[in-house]
Parts: structure tokens; C-alpha cells; sequence
């Protein structure tokens, strides 16, 4: 058998490799932490956090992405790894960095985010906290924005995580019409329309939104979106979230 010159004999070795073995890790590019693509992740991660905790408490908002940078996993998709800060979505207050790893994969439909994040409140004052808002609100019609903010935030988040994918983000733009009423156990119930605008310069997304929430219990969301040419039916945001294992903030700042 002849031999092959020492760069052909390479470049065979390496696609054997990648065929053989799909769990062989490629580096990526490097990334623009302001680029469309990072923000348009960062916020998936975000939004993945704040329905997962499910509390109008602890929304936060999309900073300033610090540093990011990816790896293509040949047969699997893509991995990022993701450092951001994050603000109080209405005061813009400084809340903190998030470290966050969010894995695209060609045969799901959403990818799998593990995030941890800096500052965050414990359960007890978290769960005070919404009682404070449940109180302030509970009896009020037609609340003031100020009032639902938190909660409105909430909901929003619940739509641009199920609606978001690798090539499109959606992000809240402005909110309409709230109004709620108290349902019978004590839960309040929103109805309110948030207006999405996304990053593929498309029409903005406006969704008819119903929202049902009690202190210390998930929120539970179902929506009804369309664009200025066509409807994209009704979605139950009410899905369920893997929790988080402890260290994990230690663990993803490894990955950098």
C-alpha cells in the first residue's frame, strides 16, 4: 500500500475520528459578546431561569454579556458557554452575574440550559417578597403597570423562552390592557397583551396573555400570539423545568 505525504495522512485520520466518534469536540469561533447570536442566547438562558424559579420576585433582566464562547459537537449541535449581568427589569438595578451553559441540539426542540447566578434571594425572602406584591395588588381591577410589572415580566419571559430558537429571539416591547380579577382560592388571575419585537427584523409578535398566580406556586401562563400576517395558534406556557443541583455557579465558570 503506498504511503500517503504527512498532511493527507492527517486530514484522513481526522475525518475518521469525526465520523467514528460523534461526541468528539470541536472548538468554535470566537464570539461577539453584543453580537445578535449571543444576546439572542443569553436571553434564552434568562428566560429559562426566570420561569424556572416562578416567582415575580425573582425576574431579572438581560445586562451586559462579559464573555462567551461555543463548541460545534459534530452529529449533536452546538454548546455555549455564557457570562452575563443581569438588572431589575423595571428599577434597571444591578442584580448580579450569571454564569450559563445552553446546548442546542438538532433533534430537540429546546435547548438544554443549566445557569446559576450571583446574589440570588433565599426561598423565605423571596416568598415575602411576593406576598407583598399579592397584597398590593390582590384587590385592585385595573392595577397600574408599576403594580403588575414584576408579574407581567413573569408571563412575558414565559412566551420568549417557548417562542425563542438558535436563529430567532423574541424580546418584550411593550405591554397593554391589564386587567385582573381574583379567582376562586385566593389566586389571582392577569389578562394583559405583551407586544414581542425579535431580531430578524420580522412584524412584532402580539400576544393575548392569561396568567394565573399564587404566592408560592408556579405561575401558570397560556397565551395566543400573531403577527400582522398570520396567527400561530394557542401555547400552554405552563411547562415544567429541570431544577438546579448546588455548586453549579463554581462548575460553569470552569468552563472559560
Amino acid at each position: 500500500m503506498p504511503r500517503l505525504p504527512l498532511p493527507a495522512a492527517l486530514l484522513l485520520l481526522c475525518a475518521a475520528l469525526a465520523a467514528s466518534s460523534p461526541r468528539l469536540v470541536w472548538k468554535d469561533q470566537l464570539l461577539r459578546p453584543s453580537s445578535p447570536q449571543v444576546l439572542r442566547v443569553s436571553r434564552a438562558a434568562l428566560s429559562y431561569r426566570n420561569v424556572r424559579e416562578g416567582s415575580p420576585s425573582a425576574v431579572r433582566a438581560l445586562g451586559h454579556v462579559t464573555r462567551v464562547s461555543s463548541k460545534i459537537i459534530p452529529g449533536l449541535g452546538r454548546k455555549y458557554f455564557l457570562q452575563f449581568t443581569t438588572k431589575d427589569p423595571q428599577t434597571k438595578q444591578n442584580l448580579g452575574t450569571c454564569f450559563a451553559t445552553v446546548f442546542y441540539m438538532k433533534k430537540t426542540p429546546k435547548p438544554d440550559v443549566t445557569i446559576s447566578c450571583s446574589n440570588t434571594k433565599d426561598s423565605a425572602e423571596q416568598f415575602q417578597e411576593d406576598l407583598s406584591l399579592y397584597s398590593r395588588i390582590s384587590d385592585v381591577s385595573h392595577p397600574s403597570l408599576d403594580q403588575v410589572w414584576a408579574l407581567v415580566s413573569l408571563g412575558s419571559n414565559h412566551i420568549e423562552w417557548e417562542l425563542s430558537t438558535e436563529d430567532l429571539g423574541y424580546f418584550l416591547k411593550d405591554i397593554k390592557n391589564v386587567k385582573q380579577q381574583k379567582k376562586y382560592g385566593g389566586s389571582l388571575e392577569l389578562y394583559f397583551t405583551v407586544v414581542l419585537d425579535n431580531d430578524a427584523l420580522e412584524p412584532p409578535t402580539s400576544c393575548y396573555v392569561r396568567l394565573n398566580w399564587l404566592p408560592g406556586t408556579p405561575a401558570n401562563v397560556k397565551y395566543d400570539c400573531s403577527s400582522e400576517d398570520e396567527s400561530s395558534g394557542s401555547e400552554d406556557g405552563s411547562g415544567e423545568y429541570v431544577d438546579l443541583g448546588s455548586g453549579i455557579y463554581t462548575d460553569l465558570e470552569k468552563n472559560f
